[in-house]
């Protein structure tokens, strides 16, 4: 709106010199300057330099003021339409300007909804990063704790073993030495029953000589009696 001012100002300014110049001069620089952008000028000037007009008489006052006052008009005329035509070129841009600031505008209302929608799927992604992250941090520290109970578990149960295999040893050693008692026992019961064999006709003879002093015991007891 703006340079549509500026250049309806110009064309005032432009009209104003065209009035104010309008006065006839002895040099018919006035039509010239007047009618230099017309299309009737050539033949108007070739028309009026084939008349046969005194310079100082009335008819050539009137005919110059005719010829100003007919450039005048159609100069008013090419500036209104100059005017009317830049107008409208102008109120076109204004339109298509506001055209284009709304369809700015709209666009960047979607881009603000569009990074509304985005940045409210980052938050939601997040957050699901988030509780994923808390089940797998949840779920490898249940995962640690069970390896290290388990750990713990195999631990204890290595070191019971290992007290077992040292009680087994301790078992075994003293099974052996009752291994080893029993042999000795078993040795001397067979040392025993040797000697017992071998004393068996000693044992015999002494039996047999006891019977015989008891014998004889009771026949003197019984002589004793008699006499």
């Amino acid at each position: 709106m703006g340079s549509m001012l500026k250049w309806a100002t110009h064309s005032l300014d432009q009209l104003d010199k065209v009035v104010a110049a309008k006065a006839p001069r002895e040099d018919g620089d006035v039509r010239a300057k007047l009618y230099e952008d017309g299309p009737e000028f050539d033949q108007d000037l070739e028309d009026e330099q084939n008349t046969e007009v005194k310079p100082n008489s009335r008819a050539a006052s009137l005919w110059k003021a005719q010829k100003i006052s007919i450039g005048e008009t159609w100069l008013q005329k090419d500036l209104q339409t100059q005017f009317e035509n830049q107008l409208e070129s102008l109120e076109e841009q204004e339109i298509t300007l506001w055209e284009k600031q709304n369809a700015l505008i709209q666009h960047r209302q979607e881009l603000r909804m569009q990074a509304t929608i985005h940045s409210q799927e980052l938050a939601n992604l997040s957050a699901e990063l988030q509780a994923v992250q808390q089940i797998h941090t949840g779920e490898r520290d249940a995962g640690l704790a069970t390896l290290l109970e388990g750990r713990e578990r195999d631990q204890a149960l290595a070191r019971e073993l290992a007290a077992n295999e040292k009680a087994l040893a301790e078992t075994q050693k003293q099974a052996e030495a009752k291994q080893a008692e029993a042999a000795a026992l078993e040795e001397a019961a067979a040392e025993a029953e040797a000697c017992n064999e071998a004393l068996q006709p000693e044992v015999e003879r002494l039996r047999a000589q006891i019977d015989r002093l008891e014998e004889e015991r009771a026949e003197r007891l019984a002589s004793a009696e008699g006499n």
